[in-house]
């Protein structure tokens, strides 16, 4: 998890593909008892994703594509 991940075309988010990935890491983070959010690097795939349980959010799991920074406090 050293370089850069790729982003996710909004074109290609209904892709097999892509909503394979995102199967993929639902299993992985559910898998873990005490999971509580996992990365697409995390099961090799080089996207910008991530996915928040619901054991964290207490509705639903949160799926965030090509996520940005853009304010920070001080």
């Amino acid at each position: 998890m050293r370089e850069v991940a790729k982003s996710v075309l909004v074109k290609n988010v209904r892709t097999k593909k892509i909503q394979n990935t995102l199967r993929r890491m639902k299993e992985a983070l559910h898998a873990e008892e005490d999971g509580a959010a996992i990365a697409a690097p995390q099961i090799g795939e080089s996207l910008r994703i991530f996915i928040v349980s619901k054991k964290i959010t207490k509705t639903k799991d949160l799926v965030f594509i090509n996520p940005e920074i853009i304010k920070t406090s001080k």
